[in-house]
């Protein structure tokens, strides 16, 4: 059997990081499956009202988007091509929001899926924006800068403030009401503080650009885990119609009868 390699080789990935950015991915799986049974399927079991209702969505949500989001700044700062990343990203994102309006409009039953500034927006625009700082600040800069930005979120975010309708489309907007509809919703503040404090932090963490731990062979437990890490983006983009088929197929299998989306 072949050898699988993560750690300090010629080329090698840091392994640790998509060991964290892939369980990062497997919780986001897991409550968007719980979101899709409780608001698409309207399924009411104790467990799934109680993780709405006794605010285990957000104890688990909030530090696992955040870590994803630093993460993403610290790989970042290792590359050399943020710009080009930046663009092909926000790409992307452009697709994903025509994508789900065309699905909103064939399906007749307003927003439902619509994403107007999600987490590809966000880190898109973070990315721009660390490459951007990068060209003319230094990294202790670019800390200060981070800090304020999360820091403005929080505040934000913790006391409940809302922003001009007009901002909302540019994710300067921490809570969601009113008109403005994204079924996936990042705003840069606190996300792209938090981006940037990561970027600060991969050439401290990491100034060989190599694992601190030992290398791994055959990480039979962990290899879909850093398998989903290192594909993150793809995960992201399939992993809504594959649970959503997967849940409409035992849906009809237990109930009878088709869901209609």
């Amino acid at each position: 059997m072949k050898k699988v390699l993560y750690g300090n080789d010629r080329g090698g990935r840091i392994w640790e990081l998509d060991l964290i950015r892939g369980l990062c991915v497997i919780v986001m799986i897991f409550d968007h499956t719980i979101y899709d049974l409780r608001f698409i399927f309207d399924i009411g079991t104790p467990f799934v009202m109680g993780y709405f209702h006794w605010g285990l969505r957000t104890a688990v949500r909030i530090p696992v988007v955040l870590s994803f989001v630093m993460i993403s700044g610290i790989s970042s700062s290792f590359s050399r091509s943020n710009l080009r990343r930046g663009i092909e990203l926000a790409g992307v994102a452009a697709a994903l929001t025509l994508a789900t309006a065309l699905l909103d409009k064939a399906n007749g039953n307003g927003d439902e899926f619509l994403i107007t500034f999600g987490i590809l927006h966000m880190l898109s625009a973070s990315i721009l924006l660390f490459y951007l700082l990068r060209k003319f600040l230094k990294d202790r800069w670019i800390s200060i800068i981070g800090l304020v930005l999360a820091a403005i979120g929080i505040f934000y975010y913790a006391g409940g403030y809302q922003a001009e309708e007009g901002w909302r489309w540019f994710g300067l907007i921490v809570q969601l009401k009113g008109a403005f509809f994204s079924a996936d919703y990042f705003p840069l503040l606190p996300g792209a503080g938090f981006f940037l404090l990561g970027g600060v932090l991969g050439p401290v963490l990491y100034k060989e650009k190599k694992s601190h731990f030992d290398k791994i062979r055959d990480p039979r437990l962990s290899k879909p885990v850093l398998l989903a890490g290192r594909q993150a983006l793809i995960v992201y983009l399939v992993h809504q119609p594959v649970v959503l088929l997967i849940l409409s197929v035992g849906f009809f299998l237990v109930t009878g009868r088709p869901i209609s989306l």
